[in-house]
Formats: structure tokens, sequence, C-alpha cells
């Protein structure tokens, strides 16, 4: 290359060199001012994910026995004696060492409810295992879950009744117990039955879906409650045990917004 050549490439790369250098000198400046690197921020966490803590499953095994498991409240509704819900050793659990019941059976005409304290849940699915006792057939006793708990007032409940053949879906409501749906149920031939629970939403339409011992039972719209705790219940002389609850959350299918006026 001649000389010419030589200087007029020189000058070249002179020109691109210094077009880059203004091209990013306001970012160096801003780098300098604010002293930190100079990167895209990071987009901010979508209003829509869901905790981790949501997550959870109680097995019970780490609390001590004779004592209500940690994290849980109690009460009792209807006339019965205080009694309590506690942990008890049992190498035949569903996953031993423990199992959780209560410490003694309530009157026929009250329910005993357990509650976690600081979960709360919108669309989830709930999951616990059950052991019935063995009965001569005649129900003397119910037993299942709660969710969608504002107080002890207000909150939905699904149970069994003590004798595995006979299913509600219960919405109490300022004190008032409506029966929504009720239904024969065949119980498996098992020890420790599992019973679910998935609250759900399909555009507009709210519904509850409940399974026992995989065998779907009711599928039913009612959007009383939103939010609220969970826990478990028995109602009446109810003995059963309980072990292994566990809750995750439901990502919603509800439309973030009215559709356009249009």
């Amino acid at each position: 290359m001649n000389r010419l050549g030589t200087t007029f490439l020189q000058a070249a790369v002179v020109s691109i060199v210094i077009t880059i250098v203004v091209s990013i000198m306001p970012e160096l400046a801003r780098v300098a001012r604010a002293g930190e690197p100079a990167v895209t921020a990071p987009p901010k966490p979508s209003q829509f994910q869901v905790p981790f803590e949501l997550f959870k499953t109680w097995s019970f095994d780490k609390d001590k026995s004779e004592q209500r498991p940690a994290g849980f409240s109690d009460f009792i509704i209807g006339n019965g004696e205080t009694t309590s819900w506690v942990v008890l050793q049992d190498p035949n659990a569903q996953t031993p060492p423990n199992v959780l019941k209560q410490s003694a059976p309530c009157s026929p005409d009250c329910s005993q409810v357990l509650l976690v304290d600081t979960l709360q849940y919108e669309y989830l699915d709930l999951i616990v295992r059950l052991r019935l006792p063995a009965t001569s057939g005649e129900a003397n006793g119910e037993a299942g879950v709660v969710f969608g708990a504002r107080d002890q007032q207000n909150y939905y409940a699904v149970t069994i009744d003590l004798s595995g053949k006979k299913m509600q879906i219960t919405r109490v409501q300022e004190g008032k117990a409506t029966a929504l749906a009720d239904s024969d149920v065949t119980s498996k031939p098992v020890v420790w039955h599992l019973l679910r629970v998935r609250r759900n939403t399909l555009l507009s339409k709210e519904y509850i879906e409940v399974f026992f011992d995989s065998t779907q039972i009711f599928s039913i719209e009612d959007k009383t409650f939103g939010t609220g705790r969970i826990g478990l219940i028995t109602r009446g002389a109810a003995t059963a045990e309980f072990d292994n609850l566990t809750a995750a959350p439901l990502y919603s299918q509800k439309p973030l917004s009215g559709p356009a006026a249009y």
C-alpha cells in the first residue's frame, strides 16, 4: 500500500475510534456519577410470582409429642368441652413416626378446627392423608379439610363421614352452615385415604373440585370466599387421624381486565 493509501486508512480508523468514544461517553459519565456498573437493570419480578413458602408440607414428624403442632391454632364451634389437637407417635403413620389427631372427641353437635397460622391461599391444591376408624358402618362423625377461612364464622369445609361412605362440601358464612354438595362415596380398601381439594378459576367461573382416593367426587362453582387460611376439621365424635397435609398455590386463569367496551 502506498503512503497516500496508508494515510487514508489511518484517518478512517481514527474516525471510527472517535465515533465509538463519543457514543459511550454519556454512559461512562453516568457510571462515574453513580459508581455502579453500566448494565441494564433487571426487570422487576412479576406481580404474579407465587411465594415459594406457599409450597408446603406438614408431616408433623418434627413436632413434639402430646402437643399441638407448631404454627397452628385451634378452636371449637358449637357445644363441646375444650380439647386440643395433638401430635402422637405412631409406627403405622403414613410417614412415621407421627400422626395428628384430637386429644378427645367432641360432642355430636360441635366442630373442632385446626388452622395454619400465617399462610393464606386463594387458588390452591390441598391434600391430606386420613385414617378413618373401623366402624360398624354407621357414621358417628366427620373429618376433612378447611380452606378459604376468614375467621371462625366464615370458611369452606370438605368432610367425609367416619364410615367412609358419605362426603360433603359445606360453606359456613357468618356462622351458618350451608351444604353445597353431598355424595355417596366408595372408599378403597386402604388404611390411609387421600383427600384432595382443588380451588381454581377459569375465566369468570370459580370452582371447587374434590377427590377421594384419586376419584373425583365433586366439581362445583362457588366464589363466596377468596383468599383465606387452610386447615383441618372434625365434626361430632370423630377420632380420625391425619398425616402429610400438603398445600400448593395454583396460578389463576382469571382475566386481568374486563373485556373492551366495543
